[in-house]
């Protein structure tokens, strides 16, 4: 390989670093200022993100399996909790 291939491929290293940077930059700035995303529970295992996604578990949800930021945009979780007329009350 020549000087410049060498060159060349570092020029291509460094700008795929900077999109990483870039990427964590923004992903810091949304935990520093506490920006939230909330969850809702869809169905038995998965749930609904504000940001799009659909995120299933196995067992429990994302406070059972230690989720505290989105997978999808990085902003923390914020659980919205069901609704009473959603949730079935065997209890009557």
């Amino acid at each position: 390989m020549s000087i410049i291939d060498d060159l060349i491929g570092l020029q291509e290293e460094a700008e795929e670093l900077h999109k990483l940077v870039v990427q964590i930059r923004e992903r810091i700035h949304r935990m520093l200022y506490q920006e939230w995303c909330k969850w809702t529970h869809d169905d038995e295992r998965c749930w609904k993100t504000e940001c799009g996604a659909a995120i299933c578990f196995k067992d429990g949800g994302p406070a059972e399996n230690r989720q505290k930021y989105c997978y999808h945009c990085g902003r923390i979780i914020e659980v919205v909790p069901a609704r009473e007329e959603d949730v079935d009350n065997d209890c009557d």
